[in-house]
């Protein structure tokens, strides 16, 4: 049956055809124009009288909990506040969007969502870790914004650094024993007992460090484990010797006090742009150094000189009543001083771009040595501009006594491992081997095999290699891929026993500890100033967020790779700039509070092992 005036189709039923009558309004204006009155019009009059029904925007529970987790990752995943949502304008937004949806309080944000979204990408980052034919290991120790001092380790894969764990030791006692016992449980929490997949466990070169490396290889499951100084940690410590030489570390302060000043005076940094864009038509930062942060030195040299111009032309109109003082105005002015900062950038810039090549994921131990020694022959070729380098590059006696700073530092950075990983590389099968090149290497080998049958067929592996014999007869197709050591060794693989199992463990080794740095970074970008409210647990877990969630977009190709600090603009350089001075003052309160401290107290002489000055953990 169907209502003759709107045509709606409806069961035999009458009582739902007077119902539908009631409500047709085709059927009530036909009844109006022809004057019809009767119970269906008047029941139509006398209902629409009554209040109408309001409908209200509604979202079933499930949109609910979609919608919240997507507010949730706003905060966690991106590190923003978890108040973003009490802002009046976001709430605006929202309702704009829809006004249904009630975003969720900041203790939820930071409590059962933050629980959510951890447990799951924690079991998601615990299955990638899992089916890692070997996993490498990155650890380190810093402190937060809190001064609490905070462990972390990370593990490297071919997608990027996957964060683990960052936890705070309060005043746990770290030295060797104790820094031993917690990599250790770390380990087998991360591998799930079982320490064989470990590959390799990179760390700074303190003395506490190198300590537990011997704690660590005493367990047989780790014997074969690759222990490893991060690269980048080192050259950034051997620019930290060079500029402690009288003549590079005069001209570093001035350099240094020049450009806080202009940091400090902020009508003067003002005018000082000004000189730049007519100097140069943009604006130029003044980068501070800060020794903690890698590749700051050579950057603050760099930046001066790039606004050498306009420094002389703010001279000019400099006069006393300025904010600027004359110390700085003498700096400014002095020919010496230019001549001095060209000079040293020109020192610098060579082992600046070895550090920033050392920091690269690709980075390998093959690169290493011939890395250092590309530096050696760099410092040497200076030594007729500066004779200041002559005692600083002095070679050991026979005995190994001696040596220059760099001599020290060199040994201490470039292990038998790096030497075994230069000479395996398929390109340098054809350089000479020093003896005492020679006596590492096959020293290394007899420290990695298991027995004496072992040893003898790694050496006999790396000696036909070496001559292109055996399995390794040049017209094999592992010599195409000379330039990727990984796919030559993996090539060879049926041909040989011992030898190409090593080389590939050895060229899946990052060389660096850039994983661990890059955790700190990121937690002092969610544990600021602001936010100094934050427990130590929270932030490991939103760092955990950050930087996990973000190796996962990557593997599903959505998101961009990080920018190199060389490609800044001009205004990411003035973030960087402005971050830099922060932590400079940061830092030089810490060493304040420091130097307070050992005036006030004895020294300690117990018998740790954490007596060296490059670093602690």
């Amino acid at each position: 049956m169907a209502c003759r005036s709107c045509g709606e189709e409806m069961a035999r039923n009458t009582t739902r055809m007077r119902n539908h009558l009631v409500i047709c309004q085709k059927y009530l204006d036909d009844a109006t124009e022809n004057g019809i009155h009767n119970d269906i019009t008047i029941q139509a009059a006398h209902t629409s009288k009554r209040q109408k029904t309001l409908s209200f925007p509604t979202i079933s529970p499930s949109q609910k909990e979609t919608l919240d987790l997507a507010a949730a990752a706003i905060c966690i995943v991106d590190g923003l506040p978890f108040s973003i949502f009490k802002l009046p304008s976001m709430q605006k937004f929202i309702q704009l969007l829809n006004p249904a949806y009630k975003p969720p309080h900041r203790n939820k944000l930071a409590g059962p969502l933050l629980e959510k979204m951890y447990a799951d990408l924690k079991q998601q980052t615990d299955t990638l870790i899992s089916t890692m034919p070997w996993i490498n290991i990155v650890t380190d120790e810093s402190s937060n914004i809190k001064q609490a001092r905070i462990c972390n380790i990370s593990v490297n894969s071919k997608y990027g650094a996957l964060h683990y764990n960052s936890e705070d030791i309060g005043a746990k006692r770290m030295d060797a024993v104790g820094a031993t016992n917690w990599v250790k449980n770390q380990l087998y929490m991360l591998s799930n007992g079982h320490l064989n997949r470990i590959n390799s466990i990179a760390t700074d070169t303190c003395n506490t460090m190198f300590a537990v490396w011997g704690h660590l290889q005493a367990i047989s499951e780790l014997k074969q484990c690759f222990f490893i100084p991060c690269d980048s940690h080192g050259i950034q410590l051997l620019v930290k010797d060079i500029l402690t030489i009288p003549r590079f570390k005069k001209i570093h302060d001035q350099a240094q006090k020049l450009a806080k000043a202009f940091r400090k005076a902020y009508k003067q940094y003002a005018r000082l742009r000004e000189f730049q864009i007519i100097c140069y038509k943009e604006h130029r930062t003044l980068i501070l150094s800060v020794i903690t942060r890698w590749g700051t030195q050579f950057r603050l040299i760099a930046s001066i000189l790039r606004s050498k111009d306009a420094l002389k032309r703010y001279a000019i109109e400099w006069t006393k009543k300025d904010g600027i003082a004359s110390e700085i105005y003498e700096i400014i002015i002095n020919s010496e001083f230019w001549q001095e900062l060209e000079l040293l950038r020109e020192l610098l810039q060579p082992i600046d771009e070895a550090l920033k090549m050392s920091e690269s994921n690709d980075a390998h131990l093959g690169y290493v040595y011939n890395r250092w020694y590309n530096i050696l022959t760099h410092l040497r070729r200076c030594e007729m501009e500066f004779p200041e380098l002559k005692e600083f590059l002095k070679l050991p006696d026979q005995n190994g006594n001696d040596g220059g700073v760099f001599s020290s530092r060199f040994q201490r950075q470039v292990l038998d491992i790096h030497v075994v990983a230069f000479y395996l590389l398929p390109i340098n099968r054809g350089i000479e081997i020093s003896p005492a090149n020679e006596r590492r290497i096959y020293t290394y080998f007899h420290h990695y095999s298991t027995s004496v049958e072992d040893y003898k067929i790694f050496c006999n592996e790396f000696q036909s290699f070496r001559l292109q014999e055996g399995p390794f007869d040049s017209e094999r197709i592992c010599w195409e891929h000379q330039d990727n050591p990984r796919v030559f060794w993996r090539n060879i693989s049926t041909h040989t026993k011992i030898i190409e199992g090593f080389a590939v463990r050895l060229y899946s080794t990052p060389a660096n500890s850039v994983a661990s740095e890059r955790a700190f970074s990121i937690q002092n970008i969610i544990h600021t100033k602001a936010r100094n409210r934050l427990q130590s647990g929270r932030v490991n877990k939103l760092t955990f967020m950050y930087m996990n969630s973000r190796v996962f977009r990557s593997i599903e190709g959505g998101i961009v790779k990080p920018k190199s600090p060389v490609l800044l603009n001009s205004i990411e350089e003035l973030a960087l700039e402005n971050e830099l001075l922060e932590v400079e003052e940061e830092y030089q309160d810490i060493v304040d509070d420091e130097l307070d401290k050992e005036d006030e107290e004895d020294d300690d002489d117990d018998d740790d092992d954490d007596d060296d000055d490059d670093d602690d953990f």
